[in-house]
């Protein structure tokens, strides 16, 4: 039986499939981005190399699973917690703020405007068109991972 077309993954459906997969546990691969995490405090050549795999055989370079941003979202809300009991926090306004400040628009709204940033700039001035290669464009979801990446270590 063939698939369908409503089977077939469109790049605008790429977004809400990667945020449906985020709130199910059972979709992530939290024990690749906990390797990916720590191997990108000890080797990110590594995991570079993992990235031009990903690339070769799902013709991506993005990741598919969110459990790297989801682990990213995690730390930063304990880290935020954390900051809030050192910093004797008593205001429960004050410490929401804090904690969803430091998720909401430090990590995912900076992050967003950031990776839009890049992606325009990469796709529109850093792109080699030669003639016997195929045309390739820089997927906004991987300007967003390479923002995860650098955001982790801190």
């Amino acid at each position: 039986m063939l698939p369908t077309p409503g089977l077939y993954r469109h790049r605008s459906g790429f977004i809400p499939d990667y945020l449906r997969r985020a709130i199910k546990y059972s979709q992530m691969d939290l024990e690749n981005a906990s390797w990916q995490m720590v191997t990108l405090c000890i080797d990110p050549k590594r995991v570079y190399k993992h990235t031009c795999f990903h690339k070769q055989t799902k013709n991506q370079w993005a990741r598919d699973d969110p459990g790297f941003t989801v682990l990213c979202i995690f730390f930063l809300l304990v880290a935020a917690v954390a900051y809030t009991i050192a910093f004797r926090v008593t205001n429960p306004g004050a410490f929401i703020r804090l904690v969803l400040g430091a998720v909401c628009f430090d990590f995912l709204f900076v992050g967003a405007l950031l990776a839009t940033l890049t992606w325009a700039i990469a796709n529109k001035y850093l792109r080699v068109r030669t003639l016997h290669s195929v045309e390739q464009k820089v997927e906004w979801l991987y300007a967003f991972d390479i923002h995860c990446n650098a955001f982790f270590p801190l």
